[in-house]
């Protein structure tokens, strides 16, 4: 299981888009993400969102602080559903 974390202060996009190899053999992504443009040029979590399923992710995890900016979890699609079974009986439905 291979895990891409990034904080790339508002180059999150720019970052993903540069390593589609990278990603192609990820399984999980932990990115930081805003509801706004904290950062000059960075993307919204809604574009961010895109990017990933475009590559094959799904956000499964959202950690929003109240200014509009937080942490998410990406799983690829094909795993999602075993987390889920398992986050499930550890701890309860998802909220999003």
């Amino acid at each position: 299981l291979s895990l891409l974390a990034m904080d790339g202060q508002g180059f999150e996009l720019r970052v993903l888009r540069g390593a589609p190899r990278t990603l192609a053999r990820t399984a999980l992504v932990l990115c930081e993400v805003a509801k706004v443009e904290l950062y000059n040029g960075g993307a919204p979590i809604d574009t961010v969102d895109a990017e990933l399923a475009g590559a094959g992710f799904e956000r499964m995890l959202l950690r929003m602080e109240k200014h509009g900016w937080g942490d998410a979890i990406y799983v690829r699609r094909e795993r999602v559903s075993a987390l889920q079974r398992l986050r499930r009986r550890l701890i309860g439905p998802a909220r999003r």
